[in-house]
């Protein structure tokens, strides 16, 4: 792989992670109107914990895996 090629890779990490991040946010944001709302109800702080739960981990896996790269792993 030239040099190039891995420039390219990070960048689309880069890209990659940035979304998870947003995603992440947007997930964080809505736990928290669903915790502070009136009509949440039981079901949709449910919802808002188990989608914070699932970009949480798709980014502490990203972290890992750039990680693991950067190391030569």
């Amino acid at each position: 792989m030239t040099g190039a090629q891995e420039g390219q890779q990070g960048t689309e990490a880069d890209v990659r992670l940035e979304d998870d991040l947003y995603q992440f946010a947007q997930a964080v944001q809505g736990l928290s109107r669903a915790l502070g709302g009136k009509f949440a109800g039981e079901a949709g702080v449910r919802d808002a914990c188990a989608e914070v739960d699932g970009y949480a981990g798709r980014l502490a896996l990203r972290l890992l895996d750039r990680k693991l790269r950067r190391m030569g792993r």
